[in-house]
Order: structure tokens, then C-alpha cells, then sequence
């Protein structure tokens, strides 16, 4: 039998409070942007280095071809499900050549772990003799466990760019919010007698950033803490410093759960459909999300505007960008103030959208709590069409176009997300039905 998750929670407090605390704060978190980058960087370099080697190339081919065989032959052997004689002789032929393909995987795996050994980057632990140097350098300024935690995070990242799950690699720029992590509420960032600690000497004051809530934080202070974090935001143009705690257990449940069965919940794009009893009812998914998005289109037209006057010897005459102009961009001080409002206006989005997903969410467990939803796959809805397709009505190309923007403000996977959470906590899941 298979362990069941741990379940776990978070709670939000806010520090830096005075200045010295908000001063301590951004040194914590300078620090852990420097190793991060200098740690990602490392990371980039090694497994380069390793997947341009011949030899990681060859082995990486013949694992890959292998690998797609034996699943062709494990696909005609489920096929195989009659006992004849003839059946009976080919099933034994896919048996042994599956021993064969499972020798040569075998052979290429280790060949390919070798490798990575010997370039040191066989996984996320590799980069902890790179990531001491660089603790070591800031004189203990930063825990061991926040920057082992920054080195693992920075080599995944590496990892996902090499292997082409990401476009490109981003370091984390001077006046990005950046959070690091600790390993336990032991050491580095902890949370003792309602105050964070970073050591004996650097004590921080904190408090409850939701208002008028003491009951629910007495009650989730009575379980485990797993581990701390420290994040900064950017909220209306000032920096603030959050201590998120994660907890072990369930949060306090102050809900009331209804016992109606759900026959269907079809989530859309902008709305949801349900169907209870023979009866349908519609809900918008995050309301007055269309009205910002209006807002930053308006600013993206002015942001391209000031970007073309302070750079016109970047743009061809057909307003074309030039190539191998990617550095050489001025920014004028309209410019970094439209991006800033484009920013607070991003986070506003964000923001409004999690709280209405999350009342959404309590009316619809408030009728019931066997939900059936069809299952629907939001990412490809994003991606835009590679086939052409033409109308048969009108014989005009259909656009390729899909609906990345709407699904972006909505977020109707995150509705999912937070619905499938709120089940856990009483141990129910959603039952998926195929559209």
C-alpha cells in the first residue's frame, strides 16, 4: 500500500516592521539573490559542458531509441490477450527481447551517470561544494540551509532550460521580490515565542497580516511547523517582507460543507456551469479581471511608444525591431514608471483573482461535496494552432490564434486547484469525467 500524503498548510505573517527590520530583511534577501545567480550560472556551465560531450550524446541517442521500443513492445503485448498457439510463441519472442532492451537501458543508464559524475552534475546535491565557497564568502551573513536550498533551486532550474522544458534561463535582477527558504524551524529562519529568528542575535518582530483573525492563527499555532520562508512584494510601488510558516496538518476549517451530490461542473474560460438536481446555474470566473486587462493593454501602447522615440536606431523603416539589437535598449524615466504601473496592475489581477476564486470556491462546498468535473486542458487552449484549418462555411483560414490571455486573467486551472485543496482537508477528491 502506498503512504498517504502529508498534508500541510500556510500562514502569513508580516515583519519588517521598522526600518532596521526591513533593512536586515533586504540584506537577507540581497545575499540570497547573489548566491542564487552565481549558483545558476554553475549549474548552466556544467551541464553544457556534459550534454556537449560525443560520448553523453551517443549514450543519450541509444537510451532514447531503446526506451521508445520497449514501450512499442510492452503496447503489443498488452494487444496479445488470446491464448492461441501462434499468440503464445510471439508473446515469448516479446518477453525475451524485453530482458534484452531492459540489459541495453541498463548499460546506457549507468553509462550517462558516469558522465554526470565526472562533469558534477548528477543532480541537485551536486553544487554543494560551489555553493560553500560562496557561503563562505559572506562570512556566514546567510544560513547554510537557505543557501543549500538556493543551489538546489538553481541547478532544477538549470536542469529544466538544458532539457528544454524552459525557453530560457532568467536571473534574478536587483529589484525582483525573491524569496529563500529554510530546511526546518530549527536554523536560518525560524519562528520562536511569535517572533522570527535568522540567529540568537537577529530577532525580528512579526504580525498577522489577516486582520481581525485571532481565533483562526491560535488554532493553526497548535500544529507542527514543517519550515519558514521569507518573500518580499512589491505592493503599490514599496518593498514589504513576508514570513510564510508551512505547518503540518489541515488549516482551520470555519466552512460549512454541504451534502448535495454535484452531477456536473463544467469550468470554461470565463464561467462556470453547474448542474445540480436537473437544474443549471452559471458563475463568472473573476470578475472585473477584463477591466485591468483593458488598463495594461493601454499601457503596453504607451510603453511601446516611449521605447520606439528614445530608441529609434533600433527599429527598421518598416517598424520592425533590428536584429542583434537584444542590450541596447535606453529606458526613459516614463518608460520605468509605465512598467511600474504595469507591474502594481498585474498584482492587482492576481490578487483580486485569488479571493474571488476562493469565495467561489466555499459557495460551491457549500452545496455539496461530490463534485463530478470534466476534464478539460487549459495549457493546450493556450497554445496556439500549428496545423492550418479553414472554415467549410465561409472558406476563410480559421486564425491560430487561441485563448492565452483570457485563460491568463481567469485562471480556470487555478479555480480547479484551490476547489481539489478544499476537498482534501476533509478527505474527498474531485471525480473527473472525460468531456
Amino acid at each position: 500500500m502506498s503512504k498517504a500524503k502529508k498534508k500541510y498548510f500556510v500562514l502569513e505573517f508580516e515583519t519588517g516592521l521598522t526600518k532596521k527590520d526591513r533593512d536586515i530583511c533586504e540584506k537577507k534577501l540581497r545575499i540570497g539573490r547573489s548566491i542564487y545567480n552565481a549558483c545558476l550560472g554553475e549549474a548552466l556551465k556544467r551541464l553544457r559542458k556534459c550534454h556537449n560531450d560525443p560520448n553523453y550524446k551517443k549514450f543519450a541517442k541509444n537510451y532514447k531509441e531503446s526506451k521508445s521500443i520497449l514501450i512499442s513492445l510492452k503496447d503489443e503485448l498488452e494487444n496479445l490477450k488470446n491464448n492461441s498457439e501462434e499468440n503464445k510463441i510471439r508473446v515469448n519472442e516479446i518477453n525475451n527481447s524485453i530482458l534484452k532492451i531492459k540489459d541495453i537501458l541498463d548499460q546506457d543508464s549507468n553509462a550517462l551517470n558516469i558522465l554526470t559524475n565526472q562533469y558534477q552534475c548528477s543532480g541537485k546535491y551536486s553544487l554543494y561544494d560551489f555553493r560553500k565557497k560562496q557561503s563562505a564568502h559572506f562570512k556566514g551573513s546567510i544560513g547554510a540551509q537557505i543557501a543549500s536550498k538556493l543551489s538546489e533551486r538553481a541547478f532544477l532550474t538549470a536542469k529544466k532550460i538544458i532539457e528544454n522544458k524552459n525557453e530560457r534561463v532568467r536571473y534574478v535582477q536587483k529589484d525582483d521580490d525573491f524569496t529563500i527558504v529554510g530546511a526546518g524551524n530549527h536554523d536560518s529562519i525560524y519562528l520562536k515565542n511569535g517572533r522570527l529568528y535568522f540567529d540568537k542575535k537577529t530577532v525580528l518582530e512579526i504580525k498577522p497580516s489577516r486582520k481581525n483573525d485571532e481565533e483562526y492563527y491560535e488554532e493553526a499555532m497548535q500544529n507542527r511547523i514543517k519550515y519558514c520562508q521569507l518573500s518580499s512584494r512589491t505592493i503599490r510601488g514599496k518593498k514589504r517582507y513576508f514570513l510564510q510558516v508551512i505547518f503540518e496538518g489541515t488549516p482551520p476549517i470555519h466552512r460549512y460543507y454541504g451534502d448535495e451530490t454535484i452531477d456536473l461542473l463544467d469550468v470554461k474560460i470565463s464561467h462556470l456551469e453547474i448542474y445540480i438536481n436537473g437544474s443549471k446555474r452559471s458563475f463568472e470566473l473573476a470578475p472585473g479581471c477584463k477591466e485591468q486587462e483593458e488598463k495594461i493593454s493601454k499601457i503596453n501602447q504607451m510603453m511601446d511608444a516611449s521605447r520606439r522615440a528614445t530608441n529609434p536606431d533600433n527599429y527598421n523603416e518598416d517598424g520592425t525591431i533590428k536584429k542583434g539589437t537584444k542590450g541596447n535598449w535606453v529606458k526613459s524615466k516614463n518608460y520605468c514608471k509605465l512598467s511600474a504601473r504595469k507591474k502594481e496592475l498585474f498584482r492587482s489581477i492576481r490578487e483580486r483573482r485569488k479571493v474571488s476564486h476562493e469565495e467561489l470556491s466555499n459557495a460551491i462546498l457549500n452545496l455539496g461535496t461530490d463534485i463530478y468535473v470534466k476534464k478539460l486542458s487549459y495549457k493546450e487552449q493556450q497554445m496556439r494552432k500549428k496545423k492550418d484549418e479553414i472554415d467549410p462555411l465561409t472558406g476563410i483560414p480559421k486564425s491560430k490564434a487561441r485563448q492565452g490571455k483570457a485563460i491568463r486573467n481567469r485562471a480556470p486551472g487555478t479555480f480547479v486547484a484551490i476547489l481539489e485543496r478544499k476537498l482534501s482537508y476533509i478527505d474527498k477528491k474531485l471525480n473527473y469525467i472525460l468531456p
